[in-house]
């Protein structure tokens, strides 16, 4: 595995790989993981020839965030952001062999709560990793409250113990059998259903760190799902238009917490709480500054810039500076403060 340095600078994280000799650059994923999503992964950027940058968010490691206490649905958000994450991997043709499963290069967002790993876009990887071994470091190294009934750990302790492969639909199913409140929050973060690979998934062995299955070749393939009512901002600020045919080519919004379509007009659109000076208000969210955020196009390019809000503007996990135009591709996760939305571009 490529050699990982961690560098913190006025909070914000930076994580450089400094590949070996023996390892080669995968253009396919970079390329993919550059240009398009996969919530939950930090985007690669190739500085020279033999050296990947990785921005984390504001936050710290997941081996620091889970000894501080956590209760049972703080446990599961994490967890199940990671079940989550793999079976996207798996699904969309990576190998998982070279997503980094160790505590101290993993990130969490303190305030959104979302994980962010590194995945390494090569060629090989010599260091086969073990989902099960990881998920049960993470399981053990957690810090509960005190008070918490710990019960529910020994269960999904006997359950992983239990699969002979892994599956990680199995273990979605598994949680949302015994705490299904959690993917109430997990839609925020845009959990959506891959397709799958060709050849089929992977399958990780309980006691092995070798994977079996079909061959990780092909077209990475990312499917996005654009539920909701389909809405147009009026011409009158806060009111709403139906539209019965898509509007090709326009920019939009997905509010992940009620499903609306926002459609951007061309220029400058402003986002926040106050109805009388932005083009979408956000009026039942105090954590929402008056005018947030706005929405920049320039060409067939688009940004994105926070204006000194309070709780700040992230684009895939990661903050923004205030009045930094920061451009924003078709699949980002846009959030002002907590307040949750999906941008795409056409239909």
């Amino acid at each position: 595995m490529a050699k990982l340095k961690v560098k913190k600078n006025e909070g914000q994280i930076t994580v450089e790989a400094r590949l070996k000799r023996s390892e080669q650059i995968n253009q396919r994923d970079l390329d993919v993981l550059t240009n398009r999503l996969i919530r939950g992964i930090m985007r690669p950027t190739l500085m020279g020839k033999r050296t990947i940058q990785y921005i984390a968010p504001h936050g710290v490691t997941l081996r620091n965030y889970i000894t501080r206490g956590l209760d049972k649905h703080e446990f599961f958000l994490v967890f199940t952001q990671i079940i989550e994450l793999t079976k996207k991997i798996i699904g969309n043709g990576f190998n998982l062999n070279h997503l980094v499963l160790d505590l101290n290069y993993i990130f969490i967002n303190e305030l959104t709560k979302e994980v962010h790993f590194i995945y390494q876009p090569l060629q090989k990887n010599d260091n086969l990793s073990n989902i099960f071994v990881f998920l049960y470091e993470l399981i053990f190294n957690t810090t509960f409250e005190l008070n918490e009934d710990l019960e529910f750990v020994n269960h999904l302790v006997q359950f992983l113990k239990s699969m002979q492969f892994y599956e990680p639909r199995h273990v979605e199913h598994y949680i949302k059998q015994v705490y299904p409140q959690i993917y109430q929050q997990i839609k925020c973060y845009g959990s959506d259903e891959p397709t799958p690979a060709p050849g089929g998934p992977l399958h990780y062995g309980a006691d092995s760190g070798a994977y079996t299955g079909g061959a990780m070749a092909g077209t990475v393939l990312l499917q996005e799902d654009d539920a909701g009512t389909t809405l147009l901002a009026d011409e009158d600020i806060g009111g709403t238009t139906l539209l019965n045919e898509d509007v090709p080519d326009l920019p939009y919004l997905i509010r992940q917490e009620t499903g609306e379509r926002i459609y951007i007009r061309p220029g400058t659109f402003r986002l926040g709480k106050d109805p009388g000076a932005v083009d979408y208000a956000i009026t039942t969210n105090s954590a929402i500054s008056r005018l947030h955020a706005e929405i920049i196009a320039e060409g067939d390019a688009y940004y994105i810039r926070d204006n000194h809000s309070t709780n700040q503007t992230y684009v895939n996990g990661a903050p923004i500076g205030p009045s930094q135009d920061t451009r924003i591709f078709s699949g980002d996760s846009i959030m002002l403060a907590d307040e949750c939305f999906e941008f795409h571009v056409g239909s």
